[in-house]
């Protein structure tokens, strides 16, 4: 999968953000907590600034999924980004 996503192209924001929600989701569920974050924080980045609320919302699904690691750092930052995220339905 992370192949596939490197070798996608960077215009393609909303199908390259999808997959880094995937992947994160993926990571997520092996625990992998902070790579995940920062999966879900690049792919923020990049729907965010292009106004993809369907991926924002995305992020904030897969971020709910890992509610139980709330008080871990990359999480943390994860949800001061969202709140940055003024239009996005947290």
């Amino acid at each position: 999968m992370e192949d596939a996503l490197v070798a996608l192209d960077p215009s393609l924001v909303s199908i390259r953000s999808s997959e880094l929600v995937d992947l994160a989701m993926a990571y997520a569920k092996e625990k992998e907590v902070e790579r995940a974050c920062g999966l879900l924080a690049e792919s923020l980045n990049m729907c965010s600034d292009d106004g993809l609320v369907v991926q924002v919302q995305r992020v904030i699904g897969v971020r709910k999924h890992m509610s139980r690691w709330h008080d871990a750092p990359a999480v943390r930052d994860l949800d001061e980004r969202l709140q940055q995220v003024t239009w996005a339905p947290v």
